[in-house]
């Protein structure tokens, strides 16, 4: 009995809490929150500042699948009887249109082995293996190192020529108003056989250059662009034979003579050649 009156005496008193603590743990609580609002927003700030621009976006995605390329590359077809433009870079991708052989193009972007480019309008990919290439222009129409030249005395002109192609002079052709006719290619008849065109012809003839341009305005899908030749103004004409190949011409007149340079289809790159070497004299 003493001895629970003195446990009475001296109870054990727990001390009471601070009246504050829980406005202490609301604070700490907020600046957690700020804290890691903080975190976060710099986080987002440094992610924004290292992620790709969309114009590295464009890229990243060009580089995995099509690639634009790094200069213009000019391609010619080589199809025979034309070259399917596809809507995809697939053969079972749809046709848009058939591109005649010897057509130039400008190829845009390359996807494994196809090209894409524009023709008359219509957007599509042709397969690598029926075209040939060129870098840009300038190799298209690059240096003559090795070729020979050709000079005809009678009509006063010059131009060159590869040199494992030969030249044949098939002198005038009545029929078609031309006071000279010379052939230029790798192998070429005695005679000319009208079934038969030669790679490259230069045509000299009396009529006015507003006559022969008349005539190549009306062929099949003519189109002209203004050149100059021998440092005279002239016209090129690109065309679709009745064969269904793509042609070109060159059209230039002096006060005596018009002449004409002129390709079979799939010699562009010579006759550009061959027209910029072209002097009247």
């Amino acid at each position: 009995m003493a001895l629970a009156q003195n446990l009475n005496k001296h109870k054990i008193v727990r001390p009471k809490k601070p009246r504050n603590s829980n406005k202490v743990k609301k604070y700490l609580l907020i600046i957690a929150v700020i804290l890691a609002i903080c975190i976060g927003a710099y986080g987002i700030v440094n992610l924004t500042r290292i992620a790709p621009k969309e114009e590295d976006k464009k890229e990243l995605v060009l580089e995995t699948g099509d690639r634009p390329l790094p200069e213009v590359i000019k391609i010619w077809t080589t199809a025979e009887g034309g070259l399917n433009l596809r809507s995809e870079p697939s053969t079972d991708s749809e046709v848009l249109t058939t591109i005649p052989e010897g057509t130039e193009l400008v190829a845009e972007e390359l996807s494994d082995d196809w090209y894409k480019v524009t023709y008359k309008g219509k957007t599509g990919w042709v397969h690598k293996d029926f075209v040939r290439t060129f870098s840009d222009e300038t190799d298209a129409a690059s240096t003559t190192e090795g070729w020979e030249k050709y000079a005809n005395t009678k009509y006063s002109y010059s131009t060159v020529r590869p040199e494992d192609w030969v030249e044949r002079d098939y002198g005038a052709n009545s029929a078609a108003n031309l006071a000279s006719y010379v052939a230029f290619g790798a192998q070429l008849p005695d005679t000319l056989d009208p079934a038969v065109l030669p790679p490259v012809v230069v045509k000299v003839t009396t009529d006015s250059k507003a006559e022969v341009e008349k005539l190549y305005a009306k062929k099949t899908d003519a189109d002209a662009s203004d050149v100059k030749v021998s440092g005279i103004a002239g016209k090129k004409y690109t065309y679709t034979a009745s064969s269904g190949v793509q042609m070109t011409a060159y059209v230039v007149a002096t006060s005596k003579y018009t002449y004409i340079l002129e390709e079979s289809g799939g010699y562009s790159t010579e006759l550009t050649k061959m027209a910029e070497s072209f002097k009247v004299s």
